[in-house]
């Protein structure tokens, strides 16, 4: 240690013991996929990473909008960090979820749009954000935990393609 730097805290069993007491239990928030919320005693846990890989196809991204899905449903803030699908993409897919067809949103009959406006609105009571090839993880990060907090509630970032966005 330099003359006037600041020690390094040493990390060992005691200190994260104390860190544990100090900071309280996990909190899992269930995610209404069985055998993962099973599997995990409960579903992700708040402050922790997941990684979803897979081949090309393999439905990480389905997995991603049902995920978004159930928790902005439960009043979580939710953002979709999605760098090779636009937000109009992943909506799509929650309009799939919400009973609408595919066609009914590419063919965007108003009557049909409102309809599903109003759908997603009640489901979510907290709007999902998209980000996209624009942003980077920090910025998407700070963007959703500020809204998280004006909103008062907890928040999720989930990202599709963690190898092609931008720090």
């Amino acid at each position: 240690v330099g003359f006037g730097a600041t020690p390094k805290k040493i990390c060992n069993s005691h200190n994260i013991f104390g860190n544990w007491l100090e900071q309280g239990r996990l909190i899992h928030e269930p995610i209404e996929l069985g055998l993962v919320d099973s599997l995990t005693a409960g579903g992700p846990v708040y402050g922790s990473r997941w990684y979803v890989l897979g081949a090309p196809d393999a439905c990480k991204t389905a997995f991603i909008v049902q995920t978004a899905d159930v928790l902005a449903r439960k009043g979580i803030a939710v953002g979709i960090f999605a760098v090779d699908e636009e937000g109009s993409d992943m909506q799509t897919r929650l309009v799939q979820r919400a009973g609408f067809e595919r066609f009914e949103a590419e063919r965007r009959d108003p009557d049909v749009v409102h309809r599903m406006s109003e759908t997603i609105r009640q489901a979510h009571p907290i709007p999902i954000l998209y980000f996209n090839d624009d942003d980077t993880i920090e910025s998407a990060a700070a963007e959703l935990a500020e809204f998280a907090r004006k909103s008062g509630v907890k928040a999720a970032l989930l990202i599709d393609r963690i190898q092609t966005v931008t720090c």
